[in-house]
């Protein structure tokens, strides 16, 4: 490929010519472009391609010249090395963009160099300025202009638009021609007008929405189905762990867990570390978010369950967290595929549309709640995962400070507290009864295969004995025992305590598909089997003392019993 420049012999009504581009491929493909500059010919040297000291302005123009050579140069390299096709290459020799269209650009360069998630929401944003221009085309470079920026924001106003989308949008183009630019595909862009940058334009204020323990109580009354059930408790869930979003809570796990035993997690002392995934990509800190064993643990255990019952036999299958990661609710990467992130979640928003809920407002009504109880506006942030000050924050503050730590600690309980949040839990377990939910979604003791005249041999050393006949077939989740009558029931005041406990008539059960007994029976990791098995060696006494001490028995009573014995073949 060869490209040479030449004067145009016709004269313009300035008296000047144009200059011209020849790029030559092969025998079939021959060209002449347009270049955006034009000289006197009688002061200009063909051959050095230079202005004479007699052409007006001859210092500039070399300048603007020696940028052509430059292109010259550019485009050889990239069309040698394939990186521009023959069409895009006669673009960038007339000083326009490799790319016709900002379109075409997005969906191959800037999807390349940009994770799936950023890639999805500069491509909805680019999508919704077109259809609010009503530009059907390919939105192209060249259309970006001082002007377009004002006629878009007068539309944008027009259709009532929030002053965070406006600017939200107007930085997505602005941000996309800025990365187009530092990369030599586009060479000039204009300047987003600042009153528009920053939204100071916009004068409506966009009405924040939260809910009240009131009104989520109502919507619990009126729940008629277990999905609903489900969209709700995962809107509470959100609320309990500090305003959640979605992609927070699939990023959840128990990797997150800051140094987890099974001793703090019956005291209650158990916490997770988790940076946000909203700012996974900046300076912020991680938030300490107590998991409370009563509120939020229980509740999202039976999240986690309700989506076993409801997601087993769907499309959403695969994505079904391990019944081994108690944190986990489903199990797929948000980052690598942001559209299926959304849709998935869409499901969610739809039914929670009839209630009044989003989503969003979690997180919004845990900090008005916060509010309400005069938390102050620093430690309101930090149960948030917000930045107080930037500076103070980033090289200053320790917010993994005791006293720190404590109060917000203490914050994140009365908020719970204020919100009556154990109260909307248990409604929500009421809802699940009457909706006639399985028993499991709330809790079980264990699975097992068939149902024989004997549960369990507690008493052998771990190697069972005969269990008695069969009395039902199938696969079985043992969901309680009916300890109250096993311990007061005056026929056994004389038997064996745990022989009586493995006979099945005091058990409660229920009848479970392969499907759901193939989840519950899935292998535990060999790693996390011995870090139980080490904890249990190692707090078994400590364990011990605290639920004998926590239920008030004695080491003679038939509870205590039962106690050690479970802790002894933890």
């Amino acid at each position: 490929m060869k490209i040479s420049f030449y004067l145009k012999s016709r004269i313009l009504k300035n008296g000047k010519n144009n200059v011209m581009c020849r790029v030559i491929d092969g025998r079939n493909q021959d060209f002449h472009l347009t270049t955006n500059y034009k000289v006197f010919k009688e002061h200009f040297d063909v051959k050095e391609f230079r202005c004479k000291e007699t052409h007006p302005e001859y210092l500039q123009m070399n300048k603007e010249l020696d940028n052509l050579l430059v292109l010259k140069r550019d485009a050889t390299d990239k069309y040698d090395a394939k990186k521009l096709t023959l069409q895009q290459l006669k673009r960038h020799m007339q000083g326009k963009s490799d790319y016709e269209s900002i379109d075409g650009y997005l969906h191959s360069v800037f999807k390349e160099a940009k994770t799936n998630t950023t890639f999805t929401d500069y491509r909805n944003k680019i999508s919704a300025v077109k259809s609010i221009m009503g530009i059907k085309k390919e939105l192209m470079f060249d259309e970006i202009t001082v002007d377009f920026y004002d006629r878009l924001y007068r539309k944008m106003l027009n259709k009532g638009l929030a002053k965070k989308t406006i600017v939200g949008y107007v930085k997505a183009i602005d941000s996309l021609l800025n990365f187009a630019k530092e990369r030599g595909v586009i060479r000039y862009k204009s300047n987003v007008p600042k009153d528009i940058k920053k939204g100071a334009r916009a004068t409506r204020k966009r009405e924040i929405k939260t809910s009240t323990t009131e009104e989520v109580e109502k919507y619990i009354e009126s729940i008629e189905s277990i999905k609903q059930w489900q969209s709700i408790a995962i809107w509470l869930l959100q609320f309990c762990l500090r305003g959640f979003y979605p992609a927070d809570l699939v990023k959840m796990g128990e990797i997150e867990y800051y140094e987890p035993n099974h001793l703090k997690q019956l005291k209650n002392q158990l916490y997770i570390k988790h940076l946000r995934s909203k700012t996974r990509h900046t300076e912020r800190k991680e938030m300490f978010i107590h998991i409370d064993q009563n509120t939020t643990a229980k509740l999202l255990q039976m999240v986690k369950r309700s989506v076993v019952y409801t997601d087993i036999g769907s499309r959403y299958e695969k994505d079904i967290a391990s019944i081994h990661d108690v944190l986990k609710i489903y199990d797929y990467e948000v980052n690598k595929d942001s559209d299926y992130h959304k849709q998935k979640w869409s499901i969610h928003r739809k039914r929670l549309t009839r209630f009044n809920l989003n989503l969003m407002t979690a997180r919004k009504t845990f900090n008005t709640y916060g509010k309400r109880l005069k938390i102050d506006v620093e430690t309101r942030k930090i149960l948030l995962g917000q930045r107080n000050d930037p500076l103070l924050d980033a090289s200053y503050d320790n917010n993994e400070d005791e006293v720190i730590h404590n109060e917000v600690q203490e914050a994140h309980k009365c908020i719970l507290e204020g919100f009556k949040v154990s109260h909307l839990i248990n409604q929500l377990t009421k809802k699940l009864d009457a909706l006639n939910a399985p028993k499991w979604i709330q809790g079980n003791v264990g699975i097992i295969k068939d149902i024989r005249e004997k549960i369990n041999d507690w008493s052998k050393s771990g190697k069972n004995i005969d269990r008695g006949k069969v009395v039902q077939k199938g696969w079985f989740i043992l969901t309680s025992v009916d300890f109250q009558n096993l311990f007061n029931d005056d026929k056994n005041s004389n038997e064996d305590f745990l022989t009586l406990a493995n006979q099945s008539v005091y058990w409660k059960y229920e009848e479970i598909t392969n499907e759901i007994a193939k989840w519950f029976n899935e292998p535990i990791p060999k790693s996390k089997s011995e870090k139980n098995k080490r904890d249990s060696e190692k707090y078994r006494k400590k364990i011990v003392s605290h639920l004998l001490e926590k239920y008030n028995l004695k080491n003679k009573d038939k509870g205590a019993k039962v106690i050690e014995l479970i802790a002894k073949r933890a």
